[in-house]
């Protein structure tokens, strides 16, 4: 008690004439038809701006779930986009042959199936010779080691280690990540990993002298592994230089993620990964 009569006898000259201007307003304004219309006129322009305020702050705060959504029915519509191009792909064999079934039980199509969790980075470093970045996913999510995490603009890197609630992931920017990758218009790959020198670039080592390409060219995932499906965009050609051998390219890539910015990822999550791990593990343990 004793600090509101404090405030208001510190305050008393303004707060009196507040009151009076209030007052004043009201006599102003029920003094006739004129200065009620224009005193509801400027109402509705106040309330305007507020309303605009409130519904920019409110899509703001809504914006980081909305990204989430985008990126998860982005991870779908690729998804589609492959299962597509498999298709095509078999319908221009020969109709000769009998027709493989391209479609399980289940509607999944062999092989190039991926579905995905959405993640917040939240933890990242793209300064050190290797970095690495931290989401909020984890073990209970279904996010396991070796899985592929990619971003709206392109691949981010592969989990290293999981717990319950989190996930680390090797990052492109680390010198020990390397990638399989591959010219989008084209059958050749190569092997792309960073220099530790500038985020923003990468090089794709052992691409054959008879390779054709431009600079700007799209590179690609190959899809020779299990952790990445073919086709996920790395990046484009800057520049080009050939090997001390001569018979090879090393192509200087610019990455399509920026990692200085990078707050929410997907977590690919293949289909069938293990079926396909025991039988390359059974073959290849016949050479030993």
């Amino acid at each position: 008690m004793k600090n509101l009569l404090l405030f208001l006898n510190k305050y008393a000259y303004w707060l009196l004439f507040l009151v009076l201007e209030t007052v004043a307003a009201m006599f102003y304004i029920s003094s006739g038809k004129y200065q009620r219309s224009a005193a509801l006129s400027s109402c509705n322009v106040i309330v305007g701006k507020i309303y605009s305020v409130s519904g920019f702050l409110s899509s703001f705060f809504f914006l980081h779930e909305e990204n989430a959504k985008l990126l998860e029915q982005n991870g779908i519509l690729e998804d589609e986009i492959r299962q597509l191009r498999w298709q095509l792909h078999n319908s221009t064999y020969d109709t000769a042959f009998v027709a493989i079934p391209l479609v399980t039980p289940d509607s999944q199509i062999i092989g190039i199936s991926h579905s995905s969790v959405v993640a917040d980075v939240i933890n990242n470093s793209v300064a050190k010779p290797y970095n690495y970045i931290t989401l909020n996913k984890g073990l209970l999510d279904g996010i396991r080691s070796d899985m592929g995490v990619v971003s709206s603009e392109g691949v981010v890197g592969v989990v290293s280690a999981v717990s319950d609630h989190y996930s680390v992931v090797i990052s492109v920017l680390n010198a020990k990540m390397k990638v399989s990758s591959k010219l989008k218009n084209g059958k050749f790959f190569g092997s792309l990993a960073w220099d530790a020198i500038d985020p923003r670039f990468a090089q794709m080592a052992d691409l054959p002298r008879h390779a054709t390409f431009i600079r700007g060219d799209t590179i690609v995932t190959s899809g020779f592994s299990t952790i990445f499906p073919e086709g996920i965009i790395i990046g484009t050609i800057e520049d080009y230089a050939k090997q001390k051998d001569d018979n090879f390219y090393t192509l200087k890539i610019k990455l399509s993620t920026d990692f200085y910015s990078l707050h929410q990822v997907r977590v690919l999550m293949p289909e069938k990964v293990e079926e396909r791990v025991k039988l390359e593990q059974k073959v290849t343990a016949n050479d030993n």
